[in-house]
């Protein structure tokens, strides 16, 4: 995000992902990990908008528990179970993980096809 120090450009990411989240479980057949996946972005994103209008820096990512914390630590005090923020936190690393997987089965093929 070009716009790393501005709290509204974060809010507006943070929008996007929650339209995201309600279009795919809107759908006749609900998308349920995209639509988690999008819900844990979105709290992340306003998580991090309100750490930035608070002038408070953070770590690049995901773990909602941890900026919980910083938002804590901040002022800035959300009522939310660590149960809930450690299950969404659970999407973000699950697609972070699988994208990471795909990337190294795409450079394994490569690797064999130039062989």
């Amino acid at each position: 995000m070009s716009e790393i120090n501005n709290p509204f450009a974060w809010a507006e990411k943070a929008e996007e992902d929650f339209t995201l989240a309600k279009s795919a479980l809107r759908r006749r057949k609900p998308l349920v990990t995209g639509t988690c996946f999008h819900a844990q972005q979105c709290a992340e994103k306003y998580m991090k908008a309100l750490l930035v209008s608070r002038k408070a820096g953070f770590p690049m990512i995901h773990d909602l528990l941890l900026l919980n914390n910083l938002c804590s630590n901040a002022g800035v005090f959300l009522e939310i179970e660590a149960k809930l923020l450690n299950t969404l936190t659970d999407y973000a690393f699950e697609r972070v993980t699988l994208v990471k997987n795909q990337h190294l089965l795409m450079r394994k093929r490569q690797s064999k096809l130039q062989n």
